[in-house]
């Protein structure tokens, strides 16, 4: 990560356009805007607040942050990232269809519609704010695209609204989402190894019929308990151990001792960006060893070594895409990439605080998302729950991945995470029994 960017300039006197990530646009293939990638927030509201101020602090936290002014367009040669000089947010006052029940199902009846809804990408504010006025409190929820957003933005959020509710007026974070899209497309060198970044094909070729479609996922909180419990053994982490798993499956499948999978970071290592708000996910490519001989636990141990030297690369799969191919949407290295989102629990706020971080139970489904018809065979995502269970989807193509090998792939996930956390020690041909992907 460097030291230092040159900031975009700020409060432009016309739009300023910006590169668009990769992994946005990946996210935009995948969902042109669809409700399958919206993201609720949520926080009680103290009391004292009041509409009119939150309105207010919401106005100032806008004109401050250039994701909140931002939308995208068609560029010379691919999407661009568009920041106005301003943009209004409007707060609408809503009331909850339910009236009893827990505060985040209260409030989720609410905010579904707000949430199931999708954004036009070329109009700003992507972002729609709301007042619910719950039989326990006060809530203020705010709904944004995930191609914006990720999870440091939330927490960015909610100190820039305090601060913003308290009388302060909110400063620009010292380096913006569009500073570090900017950098990072200048970033001129190649991946190393890069002759060994690509999965074994299985049937598919770059011109394709296009017809998307979305296969749920379910893990069990036991299963995942199990294998957390053998990450923590061998000093990783559960998403490592995911990984782990999906390699395990495509390698058995693909009847192959090597696959490269790519695997999301959160690129918020430099202090920074602790407040920046934006779209700041990483893509990093993971070659990972699936020899059918290897037991589950040695894998974990070389795929823990893969990821660190994988996230300590300056060099970024997005340079080596531009270099390749400057028009090209999708990453030609990576045929599948894994996201796997940890639980993260309301923290518990003082007295004196404003607003009450709470977690709204998810209305939208994965039925809307698009995948697209070249790049990625799919994009699998898991998000944990609060009960350690996860839920999540394969965002696929039919025509390369049809719905019976979809949810043959799902089932051999389930087997792998259950029998790799309650007997780390097999070889990987014992954790699930594969599928000819050419004839299945």
């Amino acid at each position: 990560m460097p030291t230092s960017f040159a900031p975009v300039a700020q409060q432009a006197a016309a739009p300023v356009r910006l590169p668009c990530r990769l992994v946005q646009r990946r996210e935009l293939h995948h969902g042109d805007g669809c409700a399958w990638h919206n993201v609720a927030l949520a926080w009680r509201v103290a009391p004292e607040v009041g509409a009119t101020r939150l309105s207010a602090a919401l106005d100032a936290v806008v004109a401050a942050n250039e994701t909140l002014r931002g939308c995208f367009g068609s560029g010379p040669h691919a999407i661009e990232q568009i920041v106005h000089p301003t943009a209004e947010l409007p707060l609408t006052t809503l009331s909850p269809t339910l009236t009893k029940g827990p505060l985040a199902a209260v409030v989720g009846s609410a905010v579904a519609p707000l949430l199931q809804a999708p954004f036009p990408l070329d109009r700003v504010p992507l972002a729609r704010a709301a007042l619910i006025g719950a039989p326990a409190a006060d809530v203020l929820v705010l709904v944004v695209p995930h191609m914006i957003w990720d999870a440091g933005s939330t927490a960015a959020l909610e100190h820039a609204l305090e601060r913003a509710l308290a009388g302060e007026r909110p400063s620009p974070p010292a380096l913006e989402a569009g500073d570090f899209a900017l950098w990072e497309a200048g970033r001129a060198a190649r991946p190393r190894h890069v002759e060994r970044l690509t999965l074994p094909r299985v049937g598919r070729a770059r011109d394709v019929d296009y017809l998307p479609a979305t296969t749920p996922l379910a893990l069990s909180g036991a299963a995942l308990r199990g294998l957390a419990e053998v990450a923590r053994a061998h000093r990783t982490s559960l998403p490592v151990a995911l990984l782990t798993a999906v390699a395990v499956v495509i390698g058995l499948n693909a009847a192959a001792d090597e696959v490269t999978l790519g695997m999301t970071h959160s690129n918020r290592d430099l202090p920074e960006l602790s407040e920046t708000l934006g779209f700041l996910i990483g893509l990093r490519a993971i070659t990972l060893s699936t020899d059918p001989r290897a037991r589950f636990a040695v894998a974990l141990e070389q795929a823990h070594e893969a990821v660190a030297r994988a996230l300590a690369d300056e060099a970024p799969i997005e340079r080596a895409v531009a270099s390749a191919d400057p028009l090209r949407e999708r990453s030609p290295f990576v045929d599948v990439v894994v996201n796997v989102v940890p639980y993260r629990a309301p923290r518990d706020m003082p007295a004196r605080r404003l607003l009450a971080p709470l977690a709204v139970e998810p209305w939208n489904h994965w039925r809307a998302a698009r995948a697209s018809p070249w790049g990625c065979q799919f994009d699998l995502t898991a998000i944990e729950r609060a009960d350690g269970s996860a839920w999540g989807g394969i965002v696929r193509n039919e025509t390369c991945l049809p719905a019976s090998l979809a949810a043959r792939l799902v089932t051999q996930l389930q087997e792998v995470v259950a029998r790799a956390g309650r007997r780390p020690e097999l070889p990987l041909a014992r954790l699930t029994e594969p599928v000819d992907w050419r004839t299945a």
